[in-house]
Protein backbone atom coordinates (compact mmCIF):
# COMPACT_ATOMS: atom_id res chain seq x y z
CA UNK A 1 0.00 0.00 0.00
CA UNK A 2 1.27 3.55 -0.95
CA UNK A 3 0.20 6.26 0.72
CA UNK A 4 0.52 10.15 -0.96
CA UNK A 5 3.42 12.09 -0.22
CA UNK A 6 3.78 15.41 0.43
CA UNK A 7 7.18 17.26 -0.19
CA UNK A 8 8.85 19.58 2.04
CA UNK A 9 7.52 23.24 2.24
CA UNK A 10 5.15 22.50 0.24
CA UNK A 11 1.27 23.94 0.83
CA UNK A 12 -1.92 22.54 0.04
CA UNK A 13 -5.26 24.42 -0.27
CA UNK A 14 -8.36 23.65 1.69
CA UNK A 15 -10.49 21.28 0.62
CA UNK A 16 -8.06 19.70 -1.52
CA UNK A 17 -8.25 15.87 -2.64
CA UNK A 18 -4.44 14.66 -2.53
CA UNK A 19 -4.39 11.30 -4.15
CA UNK A 20 -1.02 11.76 -5.77
CA UNK A 21 1.97 13.28 -4.77
CA UNK A 22 3.18 16.82 -3.71
CA UNK A 23 5.90 17.74 -4.77
CA UNK A 24 8.42 20.01 -2.45
CA UNK A 25 8.18 23.80 -2.86
CA UNK A 26 4.61 24.10 -4.20
CA UNK A 27 1.23 25.48 -3.66
CA UNK A 28 -1.85 22.74 -4.82
CA UNK A 29 -4.98 24.33 -5.67
CA UNK A 30 -8.05 22.59 -3.97
CA UNK A 31 -10.78 20.10 -5.83
CA UNK A 32 -8.66 18.22 -8.03
CA UNK A 33 -5.42 18.62 -7.12
CA UNK A 34 -3.09 20.87 -9.51
CA UNK A 35 0.26 22.85 -9.47
CA UNK A 36 -0.58 26.30 -8.92
CA UNK A 37 2.73 27.99 -8.25
CA UNK A 38 5.52 27.73 -6.16
CA UNK A 39 5.33 28.54 -2.36
CA UNK A 40 7.23 32.03 -2.29
CA UNK A 41 6.02 33.39 0.39
CA UNK A 42 6.18 30.58 2.60
CA UNK A 43 10.20 29.62 1.32
CA UNK A 44 11.41 33.64 1.71
CA UNK A 45 9.79 32.71 5.52
CA UNK A 46 11.73 29.89 5.96
CA UNK A 47 14.89 31.69 4.78
CA UNK A 48 15.19 30.69 1.07
CA UNK A 49 17.34 33.17 -0.77
CA UNK A 50 16.40 34.54 -3.80
CA UNK A 51 18.52 32.21 -6.05
CA UNK A 52 17.32 29.48 -4.45
CA UNK A 53 13.64 30.72 -5.32
CA UNK A 54 14.41 31.44 -9.01
CA UNK A 55 15.87 27.79 -9.26
CA UNK A 56 12.92 26.38 -7.70
CA UNK A 57 10.71 28.44 -9.78
CA UNK A 58 12.82 27.49 -13.02
CA UNK A 59 12.80 24.35 -12.42
CA UNK A 60 9.17 24.26 -11.77
CA UNK A 61 8.04 26.12 -14.81
CA UNK A 62 9.54 23.40 -17.04
CA UNK A 63 8.04 20.79 -14.44
CA UNK A 64 4.46 22.07 -14.80
CA UNK A 65 3.94 23.86 -17.20
CA UNK A 66 5.90 23.48 -20.20
CA UNK A 67 3.39 20.35 -21.34
CA UNK A 68 5.98 18.00 -21.03
CA UNK A 69 5.38 14.41 -19.62
CA UNK A 70 7.17 14.13 -16.02
CA UNK A 71 10.25 12.00 -17.24
CA UNK A 72 10.55 14.53 -20.02
CA UNK A 73 10.46 17.39 -17.93
CA UNK A 74 12.84 16.08 -15.60
CA UNK A 75 15.17 15.48 -18.26
CA UNK A 76 14.65 19.13 -20.00
CA UNK A 77 15.40 20.78 -16.43
CA UNK A 78 18.49 18.73 -15.75
CA UNK A 79 19.68 20.17 -19.02
CA UNK A 80 18.52 23.60 -18.84
CA UNK A 81 18.17 24.51 -15.07
CA UNK A 82 21.61 25.06 -13.39
CA UNK A 83 22.20 22.16 -10.38
CA UNK A 84 21.11 23.28 -7.34
CA UNK A 85 19.79 21.07 -3.79
CA UNK A 86 16.58 22.57 -4.29
CA UNK A 87 16.25 21.55 -8.44
CA UNK A 88 17.61 18.07 -7.13
CA UNK A 89 15.18 17.66 -4.78
CA UNK A 90 12.56 18.33 -7.02
CA UNK A 91 13.30 15.83 -9.87
CA UNK A 92 14.32 13.39 -7.68
CA UNK A 93 10.67 13.45 -5.64
CA UNK A 94 9.01 13.32 -8.92
CA UNK A 95 11.26 10.17 -10.56
CA UNK A 96 11.11 8.20 -7.00
CA UNK A 97 7.04 8.67 -7.14
CA UNK A 98 4.88 5.50 -6.49
CA UNK A 99 1.71 6.74 -6.97
CA UNK A 100 2.21 9.52 -9.38
CA UNK A 101 2.39 12.81 -9.24
CA UNK A 102 -0.08 15.80 -8.98
CA UNK A 103 -1.76 17.14 -12.11
CA UNK A 104 0.04 20.31 -14.17
CA UNK A 105 -0.82 23.62 -14.02
CA UNK A 106 -4.13 24.12 -15.50
CA UNK A 107 -5.23 27.68 -16.61
CA UNK A 108 -8.44 29.02 -15.22
CA UNK A 109 -9.42 30.74 -18.46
Amino acid sequence: LFRSRIGDHAMIQGGALVVQDVPPFIIATNGETHYAGINKIGLSRRGFTDEQINSIHNTCRILFQSDLNYQSGCDKAEAEVEESAERNKLIEFIRSSKRGVIKQYVSRR
